[in-house]
């Protein structure tokens, strides 16, 4: 009977291991397929060569912070692909009390750049391949500066600058943190907390960044009350 049950978890591993190999393979498939249409470094010129294009210098460390806060808090310790958070995601997911992604920046920088219109599972997994690339080629500041150049903020406006000057009239430089911590919560859900549709859930989300930026210590008690009692 030790012997039937220890074959069986045999042969279950190696299911398992094949599984993975075709998933991992079929994935590298899909990248190879983008990237050989787009080189990544193609695909970062022409990002970089937009005329709203800003660099990080040009963006205020509110904003920085913020995004960083509440998108990817462990954006400097990982590769790319955050597997802690990946797990926790699988298991809250799973779980059925709440739903959470586990994309990083840099994943989510890579379905910009190639996967918007891509909604399938096989997606992810090319779209880490093209994380690795973007880490292994590029320094965190460039990532978290493509980052906030690309993502849309609703109403119209994509990258920071567009959102800066649409929303508030001011460069991204000049963003304080009530207006960044408004601003990094809005590529979640773009149309539903766009600042044109007056939805009170903006506030709830400004909030939520608000509260990651005091967690992972960002901002200190009294600048995030500040902020909370001006809402």
């Amino acid at each position: 009977m030790l012997k039937f049950i220890r074959r069986v978890i045999l042969t279950l591993i190696i299911i398992a291991i094949l599984v993975v190999g075709a998933f991992a393979l079929i994935g590298y498939v899909g990248y190879k397929d983008v990237v050989d249409k787009v080189s990544i470094e193609e695909k970062v010129n022409q990002l970089r060569s937009q005329d709203t294009y800003v660099t990080l210098d040009e963006i205020s460390q509110p904003m920085q912070d913020a995004v960083v806060a509440i998108e990817d808090h462990r954006f400097y310790d990982h590769g790319g692909i955050d597997y802690y958070a990946l797990m926790r995601s699988v298991v809250v997911n799973l779980s059925g009390t709440g739903n959470q992604g586990g994309s990083t920046l840099t994943q989510q920088l890579a379905k910009n750049f190639y996967f918007m219109e891509d909604n399938t599972s096989l997606r992810k997994i090319s779209e880490a391949y093209v994380a690795k690339a973007l880490e292994d080629n590029y320094s965190k500041d460039e990532i978290l500066e493509m980052y906030v150049n690309i993502v849309y903020y609703g109403d119209n406006h994509y990258g920071i600058y567009e959102a800066s000057t649409g929303y508030y009239n001011v460069l991204p430089s000049e963003l304080n943190l009530a207006q960044a911590s408004v601003l990094a919560g809005l590529p979640q859900a773009p149309s539903v907390y766009a600042l044109s549709n007056h939805n009170p859930q903006t506030q709830e989300r400004q909030r939520m960044v608000l509260k990651a930026m005091l967690d992972y210590k960002y901002i200190n008690q009294s600048e995030y009350e500040a902020v909370i009692n001006s809402i």
